[in-house]
């Protein structure tokens, strides 16, 4: 929608399973799933995704950057269940650079190098995430249903109307799409 995407500034945490959800929300990687996500697989690809295009292992600033990061999510995440038979194409579709998130993720070295430099960046965060997907906007927790969230399909929960409001709360102009929607 217009004028949303450069107003927002997107952090997704590839944070794997939890371990202890209600203690200490420490990140597990369970040993199985085959192609759909043994051993955070999925999550190092993306954390490596996020490093090589975007410069961070969980936040994009640059627009372009961030509009292909949710595209390449919707289309992995999704679309494909996180099934890493997916990755390349949808990072590709998403106009995202494969071949450096790959050079990052088959060297077990700078992938795992990667995945701890994520794991210790989040590390203070994690215990506050009660729910996926988190959100915030303007520093306020819009992620607040027990059922995961936003209840139980987050794809039909919509966000400018929290942009809208964040934005006239903290005196940021708003993007040309809070027009369209009632604040």
């Amino acid at each position: 929608m217009p004028g949303v995407n450069a107003a927002v500034g997107f952090n997704y945490i590839p944070a794997g399973g939890f371990i202890n959800p209600e203690i200490n929300k420490t990140v597990s990687c369970a040993k199985y799933g085959g192609e759909y996500d043994s051993d955070c697989r999925g999550d190092k690809f993306e954390a490596c995704l996020m490093s090589s295009n975007c410069g961070h292992p969980h936040s994009c600033t640059d627009p372009a950057k961030q509009l292909g990061l949710a595209r390449f999510l919707e289309c992995f995440e999704h679309g494909h269940e996180a099934n890493m038979a997916f990755a390349d194409t949808c990072a590709a579709a998403s106009g995202l650079d494969v071949t450096k998130a790959r050079a990052c993720f088959d060297d077990s070295e700078t992938r795992e190098a990667t995945w701890s430099a994520l794991q210790a960046l989040i590390a203070a965060e994690l215990p506050s995430l009660l729910c996926f997907p988190w959100i915030s906007v303007g520093g306020a927790v819009v992620s607040k249903a027990v059922s995961g969230c936003f209840g139980p399909d987050p794809l039909t929960k919509p966000l400018l109307p929290y942009i809208c409001a964040a934005a006239q709360t903290s005196g940021v102009a708003a993007p040309a799409a809070c027009a369209l929607v009632e604040v």
